[in-house]
Formats: C-alpha cells, structure tokens, sequence
C-alpha cells in the first residue's frame, strides 16, 4: 500500500495521511486493476518548495478505450502561514489546477529542426478549462497570522498523485 509505505518514511505525517485518506475515501481504493473499459483509481502524492508542503490525494476515471483521464476529485493539505485564508484556499486551488493541467494537457511541440514551438496558441496548447477542473477539498495545515507564502508550492505534488492513481486504476505507469 503506497499510503502504508510513506508512513513508514515519514510517521511525522500520519495526521495528514489521516486526513487525506478519509477525505478521498481511500478503502475505496483498488487492490488491482480492473478489466472494465473506465475505471477508477486513486494515488498520492507529496512535496516541497520554498519552506510549503503538501500531499494531495487524487480520485481519477481512465477510460482504457480512447486514453482520456478525467480528474474526479482532489484533496490538498497544505502546509505553511497564512494571514488571508480565503486568498490562500484560492492561491492553493489554482496551483492545483496548473499542476492538474501540466500533467494531463499541457505539451509544448517543438521544430525539431529549428527549435520554434509550433503550438504556441490556446488553439493548438491545451490547459486546463473550467470543464476539466474537479472538486478540490483544500486542508490548511498553516498557522493563522503568520505569512510563510504559497507560490508554485501547491503545483508540486499534482502530477504525481495524478500517476499514482491512474497507475492504481490500470496498472501501468504513464510517463507521457
């Protein structure tokens, strides 16, 4: 169990492994994968940046037949100060949402001859839209009153929640 695995390199985060699990409904969570055409999985993932850190917890639906990820749902916890929670819950919820749509959407194509980027438009460069954007439950771990920022932070455990549970709903690693 990847959740039984990092607690036993980081006990020091059992609460938010806790929490996190409740909240995404980790016994939900396949012990193999299924042979339905759309499946469920659930991952998590956890990091650093410039004195923040979090896990997210990620619920997504892959659909085997046409390759289409579909993010259900995201719980953060999110640990650093904050003096204004409300402008924190949504600095938190954007990250997400570019971590969410630089692992799923976003590919710059190069020329490989001359190295122009020949997508360099919405029209061709995918991101994320309203339509993509799922439910995210945001845990802050901070302390009120004190201001250590957020920045990229909630960005850096995104895509590797969303591998884990895409890995955990088919059973193969996607790296592209």
């Amino acid at each position: 169990d990847p959740l039984e695995l990092r607690l036993k390199n980081r006990p020091d985060l059992k609460a938010w492994f806790d929490e996190g699990a409740k909240r995404i409904g980790w016994d939900r969570r396949r012990k193999k994968p299924s042979e339905d055409p759309v499946v469920r999985g659930i991952g998590v993932g956890c990091g650093e940046f410039a004195g923040s850190s979090g896990c997210d917890f990620v619920e997504v639906e892959v659909d085997k037949r046409t390759g289409v990820v579909r993010v259900v749902k995201v719980v953060v916890l999110f640990q650093g100060g904050f003096i204004n929670r409300r402008a924190v819950l949504n600095q938190v919820r954007g990250g997400t949402i570019m971590g969410m749509s630089w692992a799923l959407f976003e590919e710059r194509v190069l020329d490989e001859r001359t190295g122009a980027m020949l997508n360099p438009n919405h029209e061709f460069y995918k991101i994320a839209g309203p339509l993509d954007v799922p439910e995210i439950d945001v845990v802050l771990l901070g302390q009120p009153g004190r201001s250590t920022g957020v920045g990229e932070a909630p960005v850096v455990p995104v895509a590797g929640a969303i591998s884990n549970a895409i890995f955990n709903a088919i059973g193969v690693r996607v790296t592209k």
